[in-house]
């Protein structure tokens, strides 16, 4: 419900790579039950993006993991707890919104970070999901990689 298309995270990987190319390094996170999801993401991305990437999936303590981001300029995430811990830390933050809405659940300061949202507007918990009339996988994915790219852009035009 809450998770990006792994089409869209390749797609938005190479529109990174076409802006930024060798300067720039993509680091992806996640927890161990996330690793296979992150290498198929990995596994098509052509050789050349593929040198800029590094899976750092499963191998950090919430501690490590908050020292990580703290060194990030940007983190791209969907609705979870390392996205919170990079906002929290001071990192500029995009978050990408299926069924939960930004202002109730987004990145703080929400004047600092960015968020994506296609969804209906209401608040729903867990047990409500079925309420939805759009499936809530659908709200997440309307969200698109060139959107989410612009939004990166912007954030380096801050710097």
């Amino acid at each position: 419900e809450r998770f990006w298309d792994l089409a869209n995270w390749v797609r938005l990987t190479e529109l990174i790579y076409e802006r930024y190319g060798d300067r720039i390094t993509l680091f992806f996170t996640g927890t161990a039950f996330e690793q296979e999801a992150i290498s198929a993401v990995l596994s098509n991305l052509p050789e050349n993006i593929l040198k800029n990437t590094v899976d750092i999936s499963g191998k950090f303590s919430i501690f490590e993991l908050s020292r990580f981001l703290e060194k990030m300029e940007i983190m791209v995430s969907n609705d979870t707890g390392p996205m919170h811990l990079a906002a929290a830390m001071g990192t500029r933050t995009i978050g990408l919104f299926g069924p939960n809405i930004p202002e109730a659940f987004g990145p703080y300061p929400l004047n600092k970070n960015t968020s994506f949202y296609h969804g209906d507007g209401k608040i729903y918990t867990r047990v409500h999901l079925w309420e939805f009339e759009t499936p809530t996988k659908l709200l997440v994915d309307r969200i698109t990689p060139e959107e989410v790219m612009e939004a990166i852009e912007g954030m380096f035009q801050w710097k």
